[in-house]
């Protein structure tokens, strides 16, 4: 009899560590307001000595649930195409938008400086003084 009620006890402290642990994981892996498509509202580029350059309506993020998603980024900077169609993987811990892909542009490490339902803001560099500014919209 003692050792049923232990093994009931066992296997509920079991379950409830299992509960515990998917319940801290799973945040830092996806954020239900950022899943569903997000409009690319404006993309900000600032380099050291250059002119800034900003382009707007440039595509759409689809953000899914397990941690995947596609891009889909079309513009033009004096005369340069980029376009940008792949799929990537997601993952945020705090306020870091981490996108991993093929794209050097877009594959970083993001800083979310406005995380809302409706509107996000990113920004990231690139290691040499380069600043992006990616502004969405739902």
């Amino acid at each position: 009899m003692v050792y049923q009620k232990t093994m009931k006890l066992s296997s509920a402290l079991r379950k409830s560590a299992a509960l515990l642990l998917c319940g801290l994981l799973l945040p830092a892996c996806s954020d239900p307001k950022l899943v569903g498509e997000w409009k690319v509202s404006s993309l900000e580029i600032v380099k050291p000595g250059q002119e800034t350059v900003q382009v707007q309506h440039i595509g759409t993020f689809t953000f899914n649930s397990d941690g995947t998603g596609r891009r889909n980024i079309k513009y033009s900077v004096l005369g340069q195409p980029y376009a940008d169609t792949l799929g990537f993987r997601w993952s945020i811990k705090d306020k870091y938008l981490t996108l991993e892909g093929d794209s050097t542009q877009i594959a970083k490490v993001w800083i979310m400086e406005e995380d809302g339902r409706f509107e996000q803001r990113w920004k990231s560099t690139n290691g040499r003084g380069q600043v992006q500014t990616l502004q969405l919209e739902k």
